[in-house]
């Protein structure tokens, strides 16, 4: 029986959202990368930013994905509240400073499929635009068909919940808040963890970088 239907068949009452699962053994024990557009895919405001990361490994690894994970969040992140930055930096999620959202994240997307070979997962958590065209080798989806931003920010949330609740508590450890952080306005400027990036944030070379963003557009 599916993880997804109830016991009498019918598809589960709960929304849940899945990938399209592995085809070939590769495909399963390949790297997979996670583009997630925070801005658009807020966590809810209910919701334990730390437990997002091993939540989207949990589903990831029920669909039978099973090689190394990278999670990306990608967005404007000084409108994100810093408890949730550093929640989400302290469990292993790299941070991207992003004022031009989907279209970023779609260059983020194309630069590392130029830099890497087959095979390897990439799931968007974002709009569909987001995606550059697929390429062979390269397994590109969504969690979700597309509806609407709104239809599919709350689908979002409540899938972070139900899956969250399949996920033991031993996957909600803490790293050593070693996660990356990359600043695209001020050319991919970047270091590691929370603090460092609380600090560019509030740093002179990142306000003149976002004022001469501003000037330019």
């Amino acid at each position: 029986m599916s993880k997804f239907e109830d016991e009498d068949g019918k598809p589960s009452t709960i929304v849940w959202w899945r990938p399209m699962k592995p085809t070939r053994e590769e495909a399963s024990l390949a790297e997979t990368l996670v583009f997630w557009d925070i801005s658009k895919f807020p966590v809810p405001s209910t919701f334990d930013a730390g437990r997002v990361g091993p939540t989207i490994k949990r589903f990831l690894e029920l669909d039978g994905y099973c090689g190394n994970l990278t999670i990306n969040a990608v967005g404007i992140l000084t409108d994100v509240p810093p408890c949730i930055l550093q929640a989400l930096s302290s469990t292993g999620i790299n941070l991207y400073h992003s004022p031009h959202g989907t279209s970023d994240i779609r260059l983020l997307i194309s630069q590392w499929i130029s830099k890497n070979l087959p095979p390897a997962n990439i799931l968007g958590i974002c709009d569909p635009r987001g995606f550059p065209p697929p390429l062979t080798g390269f397994n590109l989806f969504r969690p979700f068909s597309y509806f609407s931003p709104e239809e599919d920010a709350l689908l979002w949330g409540s899938s972070l919940r139900t899956v969250s609740m399949t996920t033991g508590e031993d996957m909600f450890s803490e790293t050593n808040d070693s996660a990356s952080w990359f600043c695209l306005t001020c050319k991919q400027l970047g270091g590691q963890g929370h603090e460092s990036f609380s600090k560019h944030l509030s740093g002179r070379k990142h306000s003149q970088g976002s004022f001469s963003k501003k000037k330019s557009t």
